[in-house]
């Protein structure tokens, strides 16, 4: 008989250093089928006379499993953690398989102590200060899966994020995800600065908390964190408060102020810094197209910069069945900004303007008949050619069909 097809896991796979099988002379493949493995094996041990292998891997596919005499029976398939493991029985009976199938494993006393000893194996490993170089964050994070409460109790490491900078931030979405950054693995004594995700916002000495801006403030401190796993009983973390200056424009728009950290949730910072950065904000309320609906506040001496740029953290488009496209909600989104600004310098246009912006400054029943550039002073010698090579425009002057004139400036 010649075999035509094997399939991903047959019945040859699982019989490896116990049975050598050919096909028509040729060796089958007997290895321990892909679910069964991981990725990261970092335990090797017995378990009442039988090899026990534990390791890590998150892979939707990965089971623990017990290879009873050759044939492979996979474990439980509600294992969260990552961790997973490998008992290679072939002599004396530590668990209960099914019977007379041998489908699985029966969850009796017998399993429970095995999982016992598996889940003490983990905690002795990850404990061991001599493993240390060998660990990653997601098994700090792993741990905390399996055994929360054991592992705020015994684990000497806490996992935390960097928390990053503003950086090429063009939605909502950006903001929260955006360059997060990888976890790291820390002792309790060498802990970063960490802070809690949130920013207190103090006006007329009442404090209100913000959801989100803390990642504006990132250039004013060191190296900062937020935790991810870890027991908070054992960790200094602070709260970050900020105290804008006077109000400078409206609506939103303040001097940079001050700002300060906390160590205790009840009590304001001890000491106030100067805020040399620019710009910085909070808010809590996000908008799918207009910015009146964002509750922000922003320290800047440059509020033109700001809704131009950093305005769009707070764009979180609706995916709502019944919401405008994406591109709807993004152009509604930037024409409240727009409007902002002309509330604010007048009549004014982008440097790359649309016809849609001209639009705003004429009458219902006019039409744009002619767009003229206005150079700044010097730019264009008496027979119109450039004295350099810059062309320092400084804005438009728009012609209506009715012949009217509207000078607007370039932001």
């Amino acid at each position: 008989m010649t075999l035509q097809h094997q399939p991903p896991t047959s019945p040859a796979e699982e019989y490896k250093g116990i049975l050598n099988i050919t096909l028509d002379g040729k060796p089958v493949k007997t290895s321990i089928p892909a679910w069964a493995r991981c990725t990261y094996n970092l335990i090797e041990t017995t378990y009442e006379g039988s090899k026990l292998t534990i390791g890590y891997d998150n892979d939707y596919y990965r089971r623990s499993g017990v290879r009873w005499y050759g044939q492979m029976i996979p474990g439980p398939a509600n294992q969260k953690s990552g961790f997973r493991f490998l008992l290679d029985v072939q002599s004396g009976r530590p668990v209960n398989p099914l019977s007379p199938s041998r489908a699985g494993i029966i969850e009796d006393a017998a399993y429970d102590r095995l999982l016992t000893f598996v889940d003490d194996e983990i905690f002795r490993f990850i404990c061991d200060p001599t493993n240390k170089a060998k660990l990653q964050p997601k098994f700090i994070d792993a741990c905390y899966a399996l055994d929360k409460n054991r592992a705020k109790t015994e684990l000497p490491y806490f996992t935390a994020r960097p928390i990053p900078p503003l950086d090429n931030t063009n939605s909502f979405e950006d903001y929260s995800t955006e360059g997060a950054g990888d976890s790291a693995i820390f002792a309790y004594a060498e802990a970063p600065l960490l802070l809690r995700d949130r920013v207190n916002l103090v006006i007329k000495d009442k404090r209100n908390p913000c959801d989100y801006g803390l990642r504006s403030f990132v250039p004013l401190l060191t190296n900062p964190h937020e935790l991810e796993n870890g027991d908070e009983a054992r960790l200094q973390i602070a709260e970050l408060y900020w105290k804008p200056g006077r109000n400078s424009r409206s609506p939103w728009f303040y001097q940079t102020g001050e700002f300060g950290l906390s160590f205790d949730s009840a009590q304001p910072p001890a000491t106030w810094e100067k805020v040399t950065v620019e710009p910085v904000f909070t808010f809590n309320d996000t908008s799918c197209g207009d910015i009146d609906y964002v509750d922000f506040t922003v320290g800047t001496s440059k509020p033109i910069d700001f809704l131009q740029n950093e305005v769009w953290v707070a764009f979180s488009p609706s995916d709502d069945i019944d919401a405008n496209s994406y591109e709807t909600q993004e152009d509604g989104f930037r024409e409240s900004a727009e409007s902002l600004i002309r509330t604010l310098l007048g009549r004014c246009v982008p440097r790359d303007f649309r016809l849609y912006d001209l639009e705003q400054f004429i009458k219902q029943d006019e039409a744009v008949a002619q767009v003229t550039y206005r150079y700044k002073r010097g730019t264009v010698k008496k027979d119109g050619t450039l004295r350099d090579q810059l062309r320092n425009t400084t804005g438009i002057t728009l012609l209506t069909s009715t012949g009217r004139e509207i000078r607007l400036k370039f932001y």
